[in-house]
């Protein structure tokens, strides 16, 4: 007996398995035990078919499968997240760091906080990592949301972001072009060039006012040139007229949304004479000095000192009425380019001009103007500068308290020469003086 009991502890050794009986009764069984093992797991037929059940129908795993891995939440903004001090001058473009497996991105980019939840009408889709063409508004709060998404449309969503933006220049704009314009009558419509010392909103005709002082013109446009600049045309204005156009306080700046600093008013006049005021100074022997026998001159006019093109027909200068006297003048007229004199021997070739009178010109002790009728009307173009020469040759002078008057001005646009011992040639003038200053003028086409 004690040798069989052996003999089966060494058999269950050799097989691996330590779950052998140790009395006789459960070594006789143990076959039968291993048979019953093997049959209930054999006939697990309903486990095994409830497992494979359960797998095919798990449908939220399997989605959750398509979006392992996400695209990387964005991040790196530019601007920072908080930024403030942020120029909408020089800010038309948010960006941030691509974010890996990513094939675009919606993005949300407004003043209302926090971001809309995702997903919203309000997100643009884009494909890089960036938005451009923006126009922020200065002393505003923006923020933003950036969505990265990949083929598969799995997204993630990142931080709403935001920044503040500035205002870069607090300067008020101002209206740079002349506050006094004069027409020539017999238009049908006329324009006003409005130009601002810096970029404004666009502007319209309820940022206008036009008053008539005298006649029944009607302001009738507004057309943007540049930022800077618009044409504003009227109409139905004859000789005569005058008008007053205003431009109101409801003009702002681009930057920051500054308005002007009060309303700015523009006399506009409509009429076949053409003056150029305003000039005091007498220090310049402009446009001839009658305290020196000879003198001869020259000056330049641009077209915004003129009233457009047409044919003159009378010239004229504006006299302090001191002393009456008569005057033996010849006066040019010329188109050019040239808008200032660039030395003291720059002048322009008399050539280049036509000779329009000569003869005298009578001086009155009555301040004003005092025109000569020219002999050959000149037909202005309105474009180029008007050069005008004149030559004194009186051979006496009459008095020191003799002068006309001109405006003081940035460019040296006269250049003069005067003597008691010499009658200029104009063909060949010595060198002269330089001046920075432009003689009244009164014309009439």
């Amino acid at each position: 007996m004690k040798k069989n009991i052996l003999l089966a502890i060494i058999a269950c050794a050799s097989l691996g398995s330590w779950s052998c009986g140790n009395d006789e009764d459960t070594l006789g069984t143990n076959s039968d035990s291993d048979s019953d093992s093997d049959s209930d797991s054999d006939s697990d037929s309903d486990s095994d078919s409830d497992s494979d059940s359960d797998t095919d129908t798990d449908t939220d795993s399997d989605t959750d499968g398509l979006c392992v891995p996400s695209p990387l939440i964005p991040s790196n903004p530019i601007p920072t997240d908080g930024a403030t001090g942020v120029s909408t001058a020089s800010t038309d473009t948010l960006n941030w760091m691509d974010s890996y497996l990513a094939t675009h991105y919606d993005v949300y980019l407004g003043t209302d906080c926090p971001a809309p939840d995702y997903p919203d009408d309000q997100y643009e889709e884009v494909i890089e990592s960036e938005i451009t063409g923006l126009s922020l508004v200065p002393s505003t709060t923006y923020c933003w949301k950036v969505v990265a998404i990949d083929d598969a449309g799995c997204f993630t969503e990142g931080d709403t972001w935001t920044f503040e933006t500035i205002c870069p220049d607090p300067t008020p704009p101002t209206v740079v072009s002349a506050t006094t314009a004069s027409y020539l009558a017999g238009s049908s419509s006329y324009i006003y060039t409005l130009i601002f010392s810096e970029a404004v909103q666009p502007l319209t005709t309820s940022d206008l006012t036009w008053a008539a002082v005298t006649g029944s013109g009607t302001l009738d446009s507004v057309t943007q040139v540049d930022p800077l600049t618009y044409d504003i045309e009227f109409s139905g204005a004859v000789n005569g007229d005058e008008y007053t156009l205003t431009v109101e306080i409801s003009v702002v700046d681009v930057d920051c949304g500054v308005p002007l600093d009060a309303a700015v008013d523009i006399s506009i006049y409509v009429n076949s004479v053409c003056e150029l005021t305003g000039g005091t100074n007498t220090t310049h022997s402009l446009p001839m000095d009658p305290y020196w026998n000879y003198s001869y001159a020259q000056s330049i006019y641009t077209p915004s000192d003129l009233c457009g093109a047409g044919t003159i027909t009378e010239v004229g200068w504006d006299y302090n009425g001191s002393v009456s006297s008569t005057e033996t003048i010849v006066v040019y007229l010329g188109h050019t380019t040239t808008s200032t004199f660039a030395g003291t021997t720059s002048w322009l070739p008399v050539s280049s001009m036509t000779q329009v009178y000569s003869g005298s010109i009578s001086l009155t002790t009555t301040a004003g103007f005092t025109s000569v009728t020219l002999a050959t009307p000149f037909a202005y173009n309105g474009t180029d500068n008007l050069v005008i020469a004149v030559d004194r040759n009186t051979g006496s002078y009459i008095s020191s308290s003799m002068d006309f008057y001109a405006a003081s001005v940035s460019g040296n646009v006269s250049i003069e020469v005067h003597s008691d011992g010499t009658n200029y040639n104009p063909s060949s003038p010595p060198s002269g003086t330089l001046r920075a200053y432009l003689p009244n003028l009164k014309i009439e086409y």
